[in-house]
């Protein structure tokens, strides 16, 4: 009696476990491609890419008088929703600078980055 009580209890407890290993964290493939995003009321616009294999690239172009371009190439990480870069930029403005941002990924939706965005992030 006292070994089925036993054995019940552990079943349950790794029933139960089970459940908590299964969350929302964004899978690699969640993000893969190209992401489109305006900014300034679609005065700028951004391109931001993720391949597979961890590394991607984002274009910034702002389309005003003041032509500016920022491109951003680099590596990234998934920690729950959020995605982590970390790389190299070309500012067409200041030259080159180490660059990291933070991406958020939920629901289907991407936000986040160095600039606050109209409407968030698309995906083609």
């Amino acid at each position: 009696m006292k070994k089925s009580i036993f054995y019940s209890i552990i079943m349950m407890l790794t029933f139960g476990l089970s459940f908590l290993s299964c969350s929302d964290d964004v899978e690699t493939a969640d993000i893969v491609g190209t992401w489109h995003a305006t900014v300034s009321g679609g005065k700028a616009n951004i391109s931001l890419t993720f391949n597979s294999n961890k590394t991607g690239n984002l274009h910034y172009c702002w389309d005003n008088v003041n032509y500016h371009v920022v491109e951003y190439a680099f590596t990234y990480k998934i920690s729950g929703n959020d995605i982590k870069t970390s790389g190299k930029a070309v500012d067409s403005s200041t030259g080159e600078s180490d660059e990291s941002m933070t991406f958020t990924y939920a629901n289907g939706k991407l936000t986040g980055g160095r600039w606050s965005t109209d409407k968030g992030y698309t995906r083609n």
